[in-house]
C-alpha cells in the first residue's frame, strides 16, 4: 500500500519523466528485493525527488500520523468510492459509454 501511495505521489508532484523514470528503476532493482520500501526510497532520491517531501505527501493520505496503525485511507478510500460508483468490482476493467468491460490481462501476455 505504502509503494502504491508513492507512486501516485511522485505522479502528483513530479514530472511525467520523472515519474516514469521512477518506474522504471524501481522494477529494475527494487521488485525482487526483501525490503520493497528501504529499495523505493532510494530510487526516489535516485532519480532527483525530494523524499520529504514525497514522504510527507504519503502520510497525508492516512487517517493518523502512522500508517500501520490507521484506519482509513484517503486516496485508497476516494478510489474505492469512484470504482463502487461506477459499478467496478473486478479489475481489470473499463468503461466505454456506461457499459462494463471486463478485459484479459494483456501485460502479463506480454512481458
Amino acid at each position: 500500500m505504502i509503494e502504491d501511495l508513492r507512486q501516485v505521489c511522485l505522479f502528483e508532484l513530479y514530472s511525467n519523466i520523472t515519474f516514469m523514470a521512477y518506474m522504471t528503476t524501481y522494477d529494475t532493482f527494487c521488485l525482487r528485493q526483501g525490503n520493497m520500501s528501504h529499495c523505493g526510497n532510494s530510487m526516489v532520491k535516485m532519480v532527483g525527488a525530494d523524499i520529504e517531501k514525497v514522504n510527507q505527501c504519503i502520510n497525508s493520505h492516512f487517517d493518523t500520523r502512522d500508517p500501520s496503525n490507521c484506519n482509513s485511507n484517503r486516496y485508497f478510500d476516494m478510489e474505492a468510492e469512484a470504482m463502487a460508483k461506477d459499478g467496478v468490482f473486478y479489475t481489470p476493467y473499463i468503461n466505454i459509454n456506461g457499459m462494463p468491460f471486463r478485459v484479459k490481462r494483456l501485460f502479463q501476455e506480454i512481458f
